[in-house]
């Protein structure tokens, strides 16, 4: 509340004229608060309003950001499983090996080289003895291994290979 100035009668003034002076000045003050008053809660307002926006902005970008943590993670786990593979790789050379020159076998012999692709599969065999699909080519081969540039047709070493390629695709 505003303070008013103390009447005193020396200055001239009436009584009368004094309250209305002071009334004058009372019903400013009150616009004047009504005033600041409406112009806070406009500000206030305008706050809110900002904090809301403010919020959906946050919300979103937290969004974006899990959606890339999300992405990111597949990532890693791809590359996880990659390292995982190489480890297993690095843990077993010798089966590594015997996949190798087993698969280049395969390729040797889909392109007709017989005697090429029983070299690689004998090279299989030695890394890993007890692969059955190994065993089974060997004995294919050695019983039907006849082209115009080949013949290693082998009947003893095809059954050979043939009852081993069985034993080990049993086990």
């Amino acid at each position: 509340m505003a303070n008013l100035a103390p009447y005193q009668r020396q200055e001239g003034l009436t009584w009368k004229q004094y309250l209305v002076g002071n009334l004058f000045t009372l019903a400013g003050n009150a616009i004047i608060a009504k005033s600041v008053e409406s112009g806070i809660r406009y500000e206030i307002s305008n706050i809110a309003d900002g904090i809301n926006s403010l919020s959906a902005k946050f919300n979103y970008g937290m969004t974006l950001i899990l959606q890339q943590l999300e992405a990111q993670n597949k990532s890693f786990e791809n590359i996880f499983n990659k390292l995982d593979e190489i480890h297993e790789t690095l843990k077993n050379p010798l089966l590594t090996k015997a996949t190798e020159y087993r698969n280049m076998g395969m390729e040797r012999l889909a392109r007709g080289l017989l005697d090429k692709a029983i070299e690689s599969f004998l090279e299989s065999e030695k890394k890993n003895d007890t692969d059955s699909f190994v065993q089974m080519q060997l004995g294919k081969l050695y019983m039907y291994g006849k082209d115009v540039n080949y013949d290693i047709v082998d009947m003893e070493k095809a059954e050979k290979h043939l009852e081993l390629a069985h034993r080990y695709g049993e086990a």
